[in-house]
C-alpha cells in the first residue's frame, strides 16, 4: 500500500527525501566551505564565517530531525489504518491522539524556534 501523505507525496517519497538528504549532506557542506573559503582574504574573515557554517549544519540538522519526527508520526497513522482494516481495531487509542499532537505541536515549535534565530542573524 502507498500511504500518501498529501498530494504528490507518499510515505515512501519521505523516506526517500530523508535518506536522500543524509547522502547529500557532506557535498552540500563541502561545497559550502569551499565556496566560503575563496571569501576569505585574511585570518580575520575566520570568526565571520565560521558561525555562519554552523548556523547552516544545524539548519540543516533540525529539517532532518522534524522529517524524521513527522515519519515517526506518519507511521504509526498507517500502523493504526492497517489495524482497522485488518482486525477492526478501533485505531489510535485518546492517549495516543494527544501524544500525535503533543508531537506535531513541539515540532512547529521548535521549526519556529529555529527561524527565529535565523532571522536574528
Amino acid at each position: 500500500m502507498e500511504f500518501e501523505i498529501f498530494k504528490g507525496k507518499s510515505f515512501k517519497d519521505l523516506c526517500r527525501d530523508i535518506y536522500g538528504n543524509q547522502l547529500h549532506r557532506k557535498e552540500q557542506i563541502e561545497q559550502l566551505i569551499n565556496d566560503l573559503r575563496k571569501m576569505c582574504t585574511k585570518i580575520d574573515d575566520a570568526p565571520l564565517i565560521i558561525p555562519f557554517i554552523k548556523d547552516y549544519i544545524n539548519a540543516a540538522n533540525v529539517n532532518d530531525e522534524h522529517l524524521i519526527r513527522l515519519a515517526a508520526i506518519i507511521q504509526k497513522l498507517i500502523v493504526a489504518e492497517e489495524e482497522v482494516k485488518a482486525s477492526g481495531g478501533m485505531g489510535l487509542s485518546e492517549e495516543e491522539r494527544r501524544n500525535i499532537m503533543i508531537e506535531l505541536e513541539s515540532i512547529t515549535k521548535s521549526d519556529n524556534t529555529v527561524v527565529n534565530v535565523i532571522e536574528k542573524k
